[in-house]
């Protein structure tokens, strides 16, 4: 894990430098530098080491934003090693007017970092005079660009939700295997092109098990259909709870999905595991019946 004053130290030359507004990577939008910073490295955490974390990309709109015609957006490659920490390899400035982008790459006038152009300085480059040649780099920035984002509060407040109904385990959903909601939510909609506003990419159905694993033999599967709008965030509104039987590879009960109006109405996953095992028992009792 990375230590905590190398997350400071860096955050803290950006405010210097006066980024002081929204940062985003990944898809998701953080309020500053340093949250930003944290969430990206907590989320690679559970996903892989550290050293192939790196480089990634920070960005930040620092005049307008990606819903106008006129923004200019800051995007920071970061690197790390241990003995210097967290810095900047590379920086790209691109310019939006109208239907035009002009692009600025800053990272041939990089000295040693810190030493970084201002926020204010940047906004008064005249990138006409540049003409430095658009790298791969570059290009990858602009297709980021036009990826809607996913607000970090909706994502957040979804997350806090299922944990708090105890739906801590990981999840899976098509096309996704087995990781962290967060991992999950965000790779499943980056597989979309337009992502969160893809109209095809929802409703999704998320699996998590809930009691068992993937290599036990008994397990019980949590199966929500997940909605999403703008305004409200994200929210399942039908629940499946699924018995499976590894060893014969089938399930022992088949429940109708239920409807949910609502978060609050999803039951916890104590519960889940209750009414599975009910089912389960129901299930045994009429095949007796039938016999």
């Amino acid at each position: 894990m990375i230590d905590e004053k190398h997350i400071e130290q860096f955050s803290a030359i950006f405010l210097e430098k006066g980024y002081t507004g929204e940062f985003y990577t990944d898809g998701v939008k953080k309020t500053d530098v340093k949250n930003c910073l944290k969430d990206y490295l907590q989320n690679q955490a559970v996903q892989r080491p550290v050293k192939e974390a790196f480089p990634f990309r920070l960005n930040s709109f620092i005049e307008g934003d990606q819903s106008s015609l006129h923004y200019t957006l800051c995007s920071f490659k970061i690197d790390y090693d241990q003995v210097g920490g967290l810095h900047l390899t590379g920086m790209q400035v691109f310019k939006q007017a109208g239907t035009e982008t002009e692009v600025l790459n800053v990272s041939e006038q990089l000295k040693a970092w810190p030493d970084i152009p201002a926020r204010d300085e940047v906004l008064t480059m005249d990138f006409h005079e540049a003409n430095l040649p658009i790298t791969q780099d570059a290009e990858i920035v602009k297709a980021m660009v036009k990826q809607p984002l996913v607000q970090a509060e909706h994502l957040d407040r979804f997350i806090q939700a299922l944990h708090a109904k105890g739906y801590t385990g990981k999840f899976m959903a098509p096309r996704v295997p087995e990781k962290e909601l967060a991992h999950t939510m965000l790779t499943y909609l980056n597989r979309w092109p337009g992502g969160i506003d893809n109209v095809n990419a929802f409703p999704v159905w998320l699996h998590t098990i809930t009691q068992g694993s993937l290599i036990t033999d008994l397990r019980t599967v949590c199966m929500m259909r997940v909605q999403y709008d703008p305004e409200h965030g994200f929210r399942p509104d039908q629940l499946r709870i699924i018995r499976f039987d590894a060893r014969k590879g089938t399930s022992i009960n088949e429940p109708a999905p239920v409807s949910l109006k609502s978060l609050q109405e999803l039951p916890t996953a104590q519960k889940a595991n209750a009414l599975a095992l009910q089912n389960q028992k129901t299930a045994k009792k009429n095949r007796r019946r039938k016999l």
